[in-house]
C-alpha cells in the first residue's frame, strides 16, 4: 500500500501532463493579452464616459455629494486606499443618481473585458487554440492534441 502508483493508464497521465504543460504555457501567453484587452477595454470607456480629459472627470467627481469620499481616496497612501476605495464605491452606489456616467463606465468594464476575451478565447476549438497560441506554446498544443485525438 506504500507505492504511489497511479491508477490512471499511462497513455492518461501523459495526456494530463500535456495538458497542464498546455495549460501553464497559454496561462503566461494569455495574461499580457487580458492586461492589453482590459486596459483597452477601460480606456475606451473613460473616453465614452469623461472624453478622455481628466479635469472633467474630476470636476464630475467632485461635483457630487460623494466629494469627500472621493477626496479622501484620491489623497490616501497605498496602505489605507483599500478601505477608502470601498467608503467611495459606497457612496457613489448610494448617489447612482448623480454618478451613474461613473458606475456605468465602471461597472460595465469587467463585462466587456470578459466579451473581448471571449471573442479571443484559444479554447472554443481546436482550430481557434492553435492560431492563437501560435509559436508561443506550439509544441505543449501539439502534445495534448496528440494525447486527445489518440482517446477519441
Amino acid at each position: 500500500m506504500g507505492n504511489s502508483e497511479s491508477t490512471c493508464s499511462p497513455q492518461e497521465d501523459d495526456c494530463k501532463e500535456a495538458e497542464t504543460k498546455l495549460m501553464e504555457c497559454a496561462l503566461a501567453h494569455l495574461t499580457p493579452k487580458v492586461v492589453e484587452i482590459g486596459t483597452k477595454t477601460l480606456e475606451e470607456g473613460y473616453k465614452a464616459a469623461f472624453d478622455a480629459d481628466d479635469d472633467k472627470y474630476e470636476e464630475y467627481m467632485k461635483g457630487g455629494p460623494c466629494k469627500e469620499s472621493y477626496m479622501a481616496y484620491v489623497e490616501s497612501s497605498d496602505k489605507d486606499s483599500h478601505d477608502k476605495d470601498i467608503t467611495m464605491m459606497e457612496c457613489l452606489e448610494a448617489h447612482s443618481d448623480y454618478y451613474h456616467k461613473f458606475l456605468d463606465f465602471y461597472n460595465g468594464g469587467p463585462e466587456q473585458v470578459m466579451k473581448e476575451f471571449e471573442s479571443i478565447n484559444p479554447f472554443r476549438d481546436p482550430i481557434r487554440g492553435h492560431e492563437f497560441l501560435g509559436d508561443c506554446c506550439k509544441q505543449q498544443y501539439s502534445d495534448f492534441m496528440n494525447c486527445f485525438l489518440k482517446n477519441i
